[in-house]
């Protein structure tokens, strides 16, 4: 469907594709078919809280808001991180929630983040503050994985970070105790990873 929006300038809808065109040359194209799926984040920042690090984080995560709606939360250590993350972001309805014991392992705050998750959402993604974050293209990639329940990237032949959990597996996590750990978790369910090489 071809819509002229002024003289010279159209918007042309095809399948899954916006486009847009000025005097017949594509200016802006992006596929809108996903956006009834929501892609989760849950950052863990309890320890080692650096604002710059997530505002890196926050804006990779970001560029994929031409394909997925984005949800992220923010597991942190303290009311104080709370407020500086509501002042930096207070534009922006992400959610923030202060881990229940800061020395627990990581696994207690991702469990944590995952019970605010949105109830829509079709993955969520662990991700730790105080880790380099990579490309907005490789998170994309991980989510239209389509054999694994877990995805894992490897980069330069070494697993890297962002760790991707599949909808069907999330009501399950939660369940698991706390104590256990991200890597029971992993060799609990090593059947069902992916290792993406990128």
């Amino acid at each position: 469907m071809k819509t002229k929006i002024v003289e010279n300038f159209e918007k042309v809808i095809y399948k899954d594709k916006e486009s847009y065109f000025l005097n017949g040359k594509l200016l802006l194209e992006r596929t809108f078919s996903k956006f009834n799926e929501t892609i989760s984040f849950v950052v863990l920042s309890s320890r080692d809280f650096d604002i710059k690090n997530i505002e890196d984080i926050v804006d990779k995560i970001g560029k994929l808001k031409s394909y997925y709606s984005i949800d992220i939360v923010f597991v942190v250590g303290n009311e104080e991180v709370l407020e500086a993350l509501n002042n930096t972001y207070k534009d922006r309805f992400y959610k923030g929630i202060i881990s229940e014991r800061l020395n627990a392992p990581a696994f207690a705050s991702f469990k944590c983040g995952l019970k605010a998750v949105s109830p829509f959402a079709c993955c969520a993604f662990l991700v730790y503050a105080n880790r380099k974050l990579e490309n907005f293209n490789i998170l994309l990639k991980m989510v239209e994985e389509k054999d694994g329940e877990i995805v894992i990237p490897v980069i330069d032949n070494k697993k890297s970070h962002p760790i991707l959990f599949k909808k069907n597996l999330l009501k399950e996590i939660i369940t698991l105790r706390k104590e256990k750990g991200i890597p029971y978790l992993l060799r609990r369910y090593s059947d069902k990873i992916v290792y993406l090489n990128l």
